[in-house]
């Protein structure tokens, strides 16, 4: 019974789990030997052409923002055949890796997204056990199948993020006093809004691209689905409707550029800073619904004890 009573509670921690952004990714006891590890290691980033604008903006990126160690940009095809020869995990080096996940809920806003991780494992990073950091990328959907859009627009805030996020790794209680996990999950700023409430945020097209993810290609109205996009980032934020505004790439590029106090940007379900790349709040799509599984958890994890303990009385 002791047994069984384990195995349900460990059911239903699992089954409650939250969705991570890139700084809710590590855990308290991982933070200082993830700092120790990647300032002595070298960063791999493997590209496959180095010319496309894609990979270009992202070693540009790297070369101008990333100072926490050595880097190294491999050459795609050096790098799997570096990986089969030493497919083991090594602390001397740490990598950033795209990769793109296809969930099996498709009613979820976020089914299906792509990020870049920096961990040290190089494939399939949510699959393993290695710590990893992450920024969350915007999709598209045609046909129901994953798309990758161009986000050059957004490596910069990317790899000031990552930067700035290992950076803080070096003293623990600073790098969770600064963003606890607690303020970057809740569902909105309503008791913090001031210091936010004349902020432009903006938001890019592929973000909305993003939000339709799981529509068919006949409901994929821009203009309605855009209002109903805005309403859900007010319901989150509580931002005036009038500081959030569809920009183009350009715009949010030189936001970031010229590091603008005034404006916030929204990618990934996530709202960062322009001027300093801090993630700032997590707008999680379920977060809504949240509070109501850990009723139905502790609901449910009382009755357990309770049948369990009159069991063991009567046995």
């Amino acid at each position: 019974m002791k047994t069984f009573l384990i195995f349900i509670l460990v059911l239903l921690n699992c089954s409650i789990g939250f969705a991570q952004s890139s700084k809710l990714s590590l855990h308290f006891d991982q933070v200082n030997q993830f700092y120790q590890e990647i300032l002595h290691a070298t960063l791999i980033i493997p590209v496959t052409d180095a010319k496309d604008a894609e990979e270009k903006a992202l070693i540009d990126a790297v070369k101008k923002y990333w100072t926490v160690c050595p880097y190294k940009i491999m050459n795609r095809k050096a790098f799997d055949e570096m990986q089969s020869k030493h497919p083991e995990v090594s602390s001397k080096f740490f990598y950033l890796i795209k990769e793109t996940y296809e969930r099996l809920k498709p009613r979820k806003k976020d089914w299906a997204y792509t990020k870049y991780y920096i961990s040290k494992q190089s494939h399939w990073v949510e699959e393993h056990e290695e710590p990893f950091i992450e920024f969350k990328l915007p999709l598209k959907t045609v046909n129901r199948e994953p798309v990758e859009l161009s986000v050059n627009y957004l490596f910069v805030l990317m790899i000031k993020h990552f930067n700035h996020e290992v950076l803080l790794m070096k003293n623990e209680e600073t790098y969770f006093e600064t963003s606890s996990r607690k303020k970057l999950l809740k569902v909105n700023f309503k008791h913090t809004l001031k210091p936010y409430a004349n902020k432009t945020l903006l938001v890019s097209k592929n973000e909305l691209e993003n939000y339709m993810i799981d529509l068919p290609e006949n409901r994929k109205e821009v203009e309605i689905q855009q209002a109903r996009f805005i309403r859900s980032i007010v319901k989150k934020t509580k931002l005036n409707p009038a500081n959030i505004k569809m920009a183009n790439e350009n715009e949010i590029k030189k936001a970031i550029a010229v590091a603008d106090t005034n404006t916030m940007i929204y990618t990934g379900y996530s709202i960062y800073y322009a001027h300093n790349d801090v993630m700032i709040r997590r707008i999680d799509p379920h977060r809504s619904g949240r509070p109501v599984y850990w009723i139905l958890a502790i609901t449910i994890s009382a009755a357990v004890i309770f049948t369990a303990s009159v069991l063991t009385g009567i046995l």
